[in-house]
């Protein structure tokens, strides 16, 4: 019984060494032209002499496994002297896959301390298509003629091949191989270690969930009120609570506010609420949001082989990965018709981190014009009007809403009206039927005389001779 399953085995063997063999690039040697170099007399046999050393020891690997693979067919064990012969063979062989496998690996898995991996990130750097270089004269560069996932299974093969029938050289029959385990091994414990870290980050912090849909600035006001320390998230933490799955957020729609105001007050950083597993992103056409790992993207870089398509199977079994909830640009504040102001809603979900909590980076990060953080609705009040200024020339309504130009009382519905249709407008008319109004208060003069100035420049003739 034992010597038909190790038939079996290495019948199964034969077909992917066959495989193997076949997909070899024994035919390939691209060199680079220097035949205008004066060392080209050198350098061209020695290319030359690399890539027949390059095919013969590869096909004496294949030829000790193939002999390893009929001796186990045929039931019989191997001449001690050929096992001799083929160990260094295989010993060189099972070393340099190693090495070309660790060197791979640790320059996908090497990121800045802290940064957490997940299984989307790892799959999404092996289905990222290989670099081979301009020099193309080893066989197993066919191998990496398309993504590193697919390289490194091929590399597996080979490996588990040659590990196989080096131990069974030695008359050991041991079908499991060590060295493919390891490595996937390897692999699989990148993976569990970070998202055991995801979960770990996330429970450090404590996370308030308060409102389905409140203004941003209202949200920023709500976290203050909490106490000390409490804020709304950046970014990058609130996608990492996010890919938790937290119980009390999974019936809210839309996106979730974060601390980080974009756009000159116009707009606000949120992220997604719910994880995007499937769909497209275009880098051109919307530059106003990250993108997912899990969609469809145009940008060059990626293979289009088989270890690719597996992203769709990928993407439905990942359960924690910050990178399926995309952060983008959201309007804080909107101008509807001529002197309509909105502020559209998104969720309020607040965050009191430790005071020593490292800022752990993430895979990459979309920039935004006039970015800034702020975790009191005070200090944003005390940007905008800086920035805005007291004199109303500039059309963004965010100005008007979050840095108004308020005398000291209150105004009426009138004045306001008429105050909406000089900033948002920018009528000229508003404006000078605005600081007639304000003539009418004791305390309002100056703010009648820098509106009625401001009707002149705009061209409205009547203010200008009063």
């Amino acid at each position: 019984m034992t010597r038909l399953v190790f038939g079996a085995l290495a019948l199964g063997d034969a077909l992917l060494l066959v495989y193997l063999f076949a997909t070899y690039g024994w035919f390939n040697a691209t060199f680079p032209n220097i035949s205008e170099s004066i060392a080209s007399f050198v350098i061209i046999p020695l290319l030359w002499g690399v890539t027949l050393a390059d095919r013969v020891f590869a096909a004496a690997v294949f030829a000790a496994v193939a002999a390893g693979i009929w001796k186990a067919i045929a039931g019989r064990e191997r001449p001690r002297w050929l096992a001799i012969l083929t160990a260094p063979v295989l010993v060189i062989a099972l070393a340099v896959i190693a090495f070309a496998w660790i060197a791979i690996v640790t320059a996908i898995v090497s990121r800045p301390p802290g940064f957490i991996h997940d299984r989307l990130t790892l799959f999404d750097a092996l289905a990222m298509q290989t670099r081979v270089g301009d020099i193309e004269m080893l066989g197993s560069v066919s191998y990496a003629s398309e993504s590193f996932g697919r390289f490194l299974i091929y590399l597996l093969a080979v490996a588990y091949l040659v590990e196989k029938y080096l131990v069974q050289s030695w008359r050991v029959r041991w079908p499991v191989p060590i060295l493919p385990l390891v490595a996937v091994g390897w692999i699989g414990f990148v993976v569990y270690d970070g998202e055991r870290r995801l979960r770990d980050y996330v429970a450090q912090q404590e996370w308030r969930a308060l409102a389905p849909a409140t203004p941003w600035l209202d949200a920023l006001a709500a976290c203050e009120t909490l106490g000390d320390g409490w804020r709304l998230p950046r970014r990058e933490e609130l996608a990492r609570y996010l890919a938790t799955s937290p119980a009390e957020v999974q019936t809210w729609e839309g996106a979730a506010w974060t601390n980080t105001m974009a756009e000159g007050g116009d707009t606000a950083v949120a992220v997604d609420l719910k994880p995007r597993k499937s769909g497209r992103w275009n880098k051109g056409s919307e530059p106003t949001r990250d993108e997912s790992l899990c969609e469809t993207r145009t940008q060059p870089g990626y293979a289009s082989d088989w270890f690719a398509g597996l992203r769709s199977a990928v993407c439905e079994s990942t359960t924690q990965s910050q990178y399926l909830f995309t952060p983008g640009l959201k309007m804080a504040v909107l101008q509807r018709g001529n002197i309509a102001v909105t502020q559209p809603p998104a969720a309020a979900i607040c965050v009191r981190a430790p005071a020593d909590a490292p800022r752990i980076p993430i895979r990459e990060r979309r920039g935004y014009r006039d970015e800034q953080e702020f975790t009191r609705a005070a200090d944003f009040r005390r940007d905008m009007a800086a920035k805005c200024g007291v004199t109303p020339t500039r059309n963004r309504a965010a100005c008007f809403v979050f840095a108004p130009d308020l005398p000291p009382f209150e105004e009426s519905g009138d004045e306001r009206t008429m105050r909406a249709f000089c900033e948002l407008a920018r009528n000229a008319e508003g404006c000078h039927r605005y600081a007639l109004l304000m003539e009418r208060h004791p305390d309002g003069a100056d703010r009648a005389a820098r509106y009625r100035a401001l009707a002149c420049q705009r061209g409205y003739q009547e203010a200008c001779g009063s």
